[in-house]
């Protein structure tokens, strides 16, 4: 099983690389993913670079806070829960490889998630330890 502060980083890295691209390429995305509002890439974008170092710094810390690593998983959980919605409506990801891509992350940041999840229980209710 992967060590939580694995997981955490893991999770960085994919907010850092989708909040840097969102945020200083929202044109060219936009036209990826079919979406015609660059501005609102822009400030996702902007959100999961701090989502990102936030994570970084959670990761850091010798001991982690229950309440931070449920934030975590809700948004994660929020984002998988966004993604189906947007492509139900068929607004805001329209292209084909727009819709490729918006499942196969949502995949990865749903697993990144679950794994969160399944360590959050254990720190947090069930007071086994977990490895950080």
């Amino acid at each position: 099983m992967k060590t939580l502060s694995t997981i955490l980083r893991l999770n960085a890295a994919s907010c850092l690389l989708f909040g840097l691209l969102f945020a200083f390429a929202p044109e060219w995305t936009s036209t990826l993913i079919g979406n015609s509002t660059p501005f609102v890439l822009r400030i996702v974008g902007l959100g999961l670079i701090l989502n990102g170092l936030h994570l970084l710094f959670a990761a850091s810390r010798s001991k982690m806070i229950c309440p931070e690593l449920l934030y975590f998983v809700l948004g994660d959980f929020a984002w998988v829960i966004a993604t189906v919605v947007l492509l139900i409506l068929g607004v805001g990801v329209t292209t084909a490889v727009g819709v490729v891509a918006a499942i196969l992350v949502g995949m990865m940041v749903g697993s990144l998630g679950f794994m969160q999840f399944r360590q959050a229980r254990r720190l947090c209710f069930s007071g086994q330890p977990v490895s950080q």
